[in-house]
């Protein structure tokens, strides 16, 4: 190789070293919380972290997971093809007013029930822990 040619790959590797690196692409309306690796809409933060809550809230018919996913999301699991469409915002706001419901507030007192859900979410929804003393008698935490 002479000079020359060594210089020339030098000044192009230095000048594309050099450039801006590509733009974000702006937030996708379909999946504001990103896709996953099968390129499908990540569920929105609440759906992992509160799902204790929200399951318990299904089995005591205070809420539903269908009437925001659609049914027949668990015959997806682990499959690359694409669930039923989700309103990902709506289930976050539903998952969250769960949390501030009666409902929630009311099985969140309890410390077995807020382990199932993340703490920053258990501060959110502003619940007092209630342990049960030895005596029998409620304690409520402040």
């Amino acid at each position: 190789m002479n000079l020359d040619r060594i210089r020339q790959l030098a000044t192009d590797l230095l000048a594309e070293l050099s450039a801006p690196g590509p733009t974000m692409p702006a937030t996708d309306p379909d999946a504001p919380f990103g896709r996953n690796l099968a390129g499908e809409p990540n569920f929105a933060p609440a759906y992992d972290a509160c799902r204790g809550m929200w399951e318990a809230a299904q089995r005591a018919g205070a809420f539903s997971i269908w009437a925001y996913i659609g049914p027949g999301i668990q015959s997806y699991a682990g499959q690359l093809v694409s669930p039923p469409k989700a309103d990902l915002q709506a289930l976050e706001d539903a998952i969250v007013a769960l949390g501030l419901s009666p409902w929630g507030q009311s099985w969140l007192v309890h410390p077995e029930n807020r382990a199932l859900v993340a703490p920053a979410y258990c501060r959110r929804f502003g619940a007092k822990p209630v342990e049960r003393k030895a005596d029998g008698s409620l304690h409520e935490y402040e």
